[in-house]
């Protein structure tokens, strides 16, 4: 019984793959989307007077933020883009077809044998930069070991620790290419595009890892069902790192949460960033505010399934109700 049980935590360990600032971009970032947790906009209270359809909304005393329009547009760009990096959803990432690149204005992706990378460039009116990095590919011994790797590593020119394995994941054959991709993309804005960040489960992790490197970007960074990356150490606090631009969802299913988001923290792990809990109804998203380290139980490996944040995703999405309200967990 107690090997069974080292076996089960083994698993789980393979399996993983706020206060806020403002943004110099307009309309994309959700710095900018937040609106005074006192009172909404006037703009904000007409366009919810035409949405005969959506939930009531929550008093505004209990109000955190609110999601805009522009984010959940950006939000499901990402997530759509996530799928494509994905190895079992699009296999080979080489292999993709004119008609999976036509969405984009551009696309560019690279792989080794643990990892996929993307670039690519919306073709919104208010275009914005996605960097995307795959999760655990489960055809890939190797890959489980990279996320195994619980050493800790500096991330170059930088004060902060991560996990040796997810830094490796972002440090690839093809990091020079993938900087060159993102500088070219950023570039390409008047001013510059917004940048985003994102990944699932292992991927969530590798994009964390790459958001202390393009820091100087003011990246923000959307994550699903992502492991604890972080290392806490005195030596290196991690202020290179801006969890005010970073938003990690994880899901709850019934009385579960995402195992893989709320495993025992282990060797100093700690995540960064703002906590959006997505479960049924989603309205309004729950918070645990900014650096929630908390590992909520019980844990499930069902609420860590991408199938379930791909639909959760895109019924916020397909609801269209603006904006989206989020709540502190302790107004549950």
């Amino acid at each position: 019984m107690q090997l069974l049980k080292n076996l089960a935590s083994v698993s789980l360990l393979l399996l993983s793959s706020g206060n806020l600032v403002k943004s110099n971009a307009i309309g994309i970032s959700p710095l900018k989307e937040h609106e005074s947790s006192s009172s909404l906009s006037e703009p904000h209270l007409r366009h919810r007077q035409l949405q005969k359809w959506c939930p009531d909304y929550p008093s505004n005393n209990n109000i955190v933020f609110n999601i805009t329009k522009e984010t959940i547009e950006n939000t499901k760009i990402l997530f759509d883009l996530l799928l494509l990096v994905t190895c079992s959803e699009s296999g080979p990432i080489q292999d993709l077809t004119p008609e999976q690149k036509e969405p984009y204005e551009t696309l560019v992706c690279w792989s080794d044998w643990n990892d996929q990378t993307l670039v690519a460039k919306s073709k919104t009116s208010t275009p914005a930069c996605f960097a995307l990095f795959q999760g655990t590919n489960s055809l890939n011994p190797l890959d489980y070991l990279q996320n195994a790797n619980i050493f800790s590593a500096r991330v170059k020119d930088s004060d902060c620790l991560v996990r040796s394995g997810y830094k490796n994941g972002y440090f690839t054959k093809y990091y020079e290419e993938f900087i060159t991709e993102v500088d070219n993309c950023v570039a390409s804005c008047t001013g510059q595009c917004p940048l985003f960040l994102g990944g699932y489960s292992q991927g969530g992790s590798i994009a964390v890892v790459a958001s202390i490197d393009l820091r100087h970007y003011n990246p923000t960074i959307i994550t699903f069902g992502a492991p604890r990356v972080a290392v806490d150490s005195h030596k290196f606090p991690c202020h290179d790192a801006n969890p005010q631009n970073h938003y990690r969802y994880m899901n709850q299913l019934e009385d579960e949460y995402d195992c893989v988001a709320n495993m025992i923290p282990d060797f100093n792990g700690k995540h960064m960033g703002t906590s959006l809990i997505l479960d049924d109804t989603n309205w309004p998203i729950r918070t645990g505010g900014i650096n929630d380290n908390l590992s909520r139980t019980p844990r499930g490996f069902g609420p860590h399934d991408r199938d379930l944040y791909r639909s959760r995703v895109d019924e916020i999405f397909v609801r269209k109700c603006y904006p989206l309200p989020v709540v502190s967990v302790a107004d549950d």
